[in-house]
C-alpha cells in the first residue's frame, strides 16, 4: 500500500471514532436523555396516574422557578472564581460574597423543601407512603454514599 492511502485510512477511522463518541456522548449527556431519565424515575412511581402526572407538572413548574437562582448561582459561582484568581486578592470581600452565596443556596433549599411539602400535601396519606417507600428503595439519581468510617 502506498502511503498516502495508509493516511486516509487512519483519518478514515479516526474521524469515524470521533464521529461515534459525539454520537454517544450527545445521547448520554444530553438534555432529552436526561428528561428520559426523569419521565421513568416517575413511571416507576407506585401511584396512579393522575397522581403521577400532578407530580410531574408540579416538579416541572418548580424546575421553572428554580431556573432563575440556579442561574445566578452559576454566575456568582464564577465570580467567585474569578475573585480567587485576581492580582487584588481580598479576603474579606471574598468572605462576604461566599456568605451570600451560602444565603443564595439557603433560600433555594428552602423553596424546593416547600415545593416539596405542597407535592405531598396533596396525596392521601397511603400515598404518601407508597411514595416514601419507594423513595427508600431507590434514593435517587446518584448511588448511595459509602458509610464514614469513625476516627479513634
Amino acid at each position: 500500500m502506498n502511503r498516502s492511502l495508509k493516511i486516509f485510512l487512519i483519518l478514515s477511522v479516526v474521524l469515524n471514532c470521533l464521529l461515534i463518541g459525539f454520537l454517544i456522548g450527545n445521547q448520554l449527556f444530553s438534555h432529552q436523555a436526561s428528561q428520559n431519565r426523569l419521565s421513568e424515575r416517575f413511571e416507576r412511581l407506585p401511584l396512579g396516574a393522575t397522581q403521577k402526572k400532578m407530580i410531574q407538572q408540579k416538579m416541572h413548574q418548580l424546575r421553572k422557578e428554580h431556573r432563575p437562582l440556579i442561574k445566578e448561582m452559576h454566575k456568582r459561582r464564577q465570580e467567585t472564581f474569578d475573585k480567587l484568581s485576581a492580582d487584588d486578592f481580598d479576603p474579606e470581600h471574598l468572605r462576604q460574597h461566599l456568605t451570600e452565596m451560602t444565603q443564595l443556596k439557603t433560600k433555594m433549599h428552602e423553596s424546593f423543601a416547600q415545593g416539596l411539602i405542597d407535592i405531598l400535601q396533596d396525596l392521601s396519606p397511603e400515598d404518601r407512603q407508597k411514595m416514601m417507600h419507594h423513595l427508600k428503595k431507590h434514593p435517587g439519581f446518584n448511588p448511595p454514599r459509602p458509610p464514614k468510617h469513625k476516627r479513634e
